[in-house]
């Protein structure tokens, strides 16, 4: 099916002149295809694994750049961070699946997120702050869970110690990202 909904896709691209209908195809395509590789899994007793979320990930990716769908790229974004995330979680020791319970997972989701947009897209402009609002998401709202329940952190210092250093970083952080955008006068 996802197959049959990427070529939908593609012949829907040369005659949908404003790509409303190409873009929701796309869509379902990538919803297609997350239960295909969920539904292989579940059919050859596969266990679930953390790798899952880039393939999903580049998939919805590619689906974006070819149809121009910044809602796909967001989502392939959301995917690439939780692949990022768990990963990190289980190099930290952790199952995979409980990646979100240690907030500080999604800094280097952040870090590889934003700096995406600072790679030159030619055709692609309205994508970059697409990449910069989700990076710049990717690290306040682990910083924000951070600064008010300091007990989920990896340091090792007094919980009040933990949440005042994540709110110092917040507004440290913010105050950067504002400089930034305002100095190079981008969205």
């Amino acid at each position: 099916m996802p197959a049959l909904f990427v070529v939908a896709t593609m012949k829907l691209a040369q005659k949908d002149s404003n790509g409303y209908f190409t873009k929701i195809v796309a869509t379902i395509a990538l919803a297609a295809f997350v239960l295909n590789i969920t539904m292989l899994g579940r059919i050859f007793n596969i266990p679930p694994s953390e790798n899952a979320f880039l393939l999903w990930a580049i998939f919805a990716t590619l689906l974006a750049y070819a149809t121009g769908a910044r809602m796909l790229l967001g989502l392939g974004i959301i995917l690439l961070a939780a692949f990022i995330g768990a990963k990190s979680g289980t190099w930290s020791g952790m199952y995979w699946l409980s990646f979100g319970d240690r907030p500080e997972h999604f800094f280097l989701a952040s870090v590889i997120i934003f700096g995406l947009s600072f790679i030159p897209h030619r055709y692609f402009m309205d994508f970059l702050p697409i990449y910069r609002t989700f990076g710049t998401l990717l690290a306040l709202l682990p910083i924000l869970v951070l600064a008010n329940w300091g007990y989920v952190s990896y340091l090792s210092f007094p919980i009040e110690t933990i949440e005042n250093f994540y709110q110092i970083g917040g507004f440290v952080l913010s105050a950067m990202i504002i400089f930034l955008g305002v100095k190079k006068g981008v969205e």
